[in-house]
């Protein structure tokens, strides 16, 4: 892998990285600004924080498995280990285990692009890291009311 290789994956990395970042605090920010507004028991206000997060990581995992499409499909910058069908269910699977730190994946990433991929788990651990937070958060203030 030669440097201008390594760099431009590491800005698609950073690229990706600041987009689910941004995404994700807008989920977490939307439903801590409406969380009072829900006509609910506190108890289901705290699965609501959950589901939504829930949601966010989704979301988040679908934006890498698209970036994935178009990197490995239309780019030389890197391809799996074996054949692999870029179709939507594969490539979310591949994004799941990657953002979820499973690394359980049939294939793995060639060329540049692993870098994209051990960054994935990185951001998505520091994600869902935050999730667990937020939603701790919110537990201590509705948990005694619920």
């Amino acid at each position: 892998m030669s440097l201008a290789e390594f760099l431009l994956a590491l800005g698609i990395s950073l690229a990706l990285m600041v987009s689910t970042l941004w995404l994700h605090y807008q989920v977490l920010r939307f439903s801590s600004d409406h969380l009072a507004d829900l006509p609910l028991r506190n108890r289901a206000k705290i699965m609501a924080v959950v589901f939504s997060s829930f949601i966010g990581h989704m979301l988040e995992i679908g934006l890498f498995a698209l970036a994935y499409y178009f990197l490995v499909g239309y780019t030389d910058l890197g391809q799996f280990s074996k054949p692999y069908a870029l179709d939507a269910g594969n490539l979310f699977y591949f994004s799941t285990v990657s953002f979820s730190t499973l690394g359980m994946s049939p294939v793995q990433m060639e060329g540049p692009l692993k870098i994209v991929v051990g960054l994935e788990a990185l951001n998505g651990f520091l994600l869902i890291t935050w999730s667990a937070s937020h939603t701790y958060t919110i537990m201590q203030e509705l948990w005694g009311h619920a």
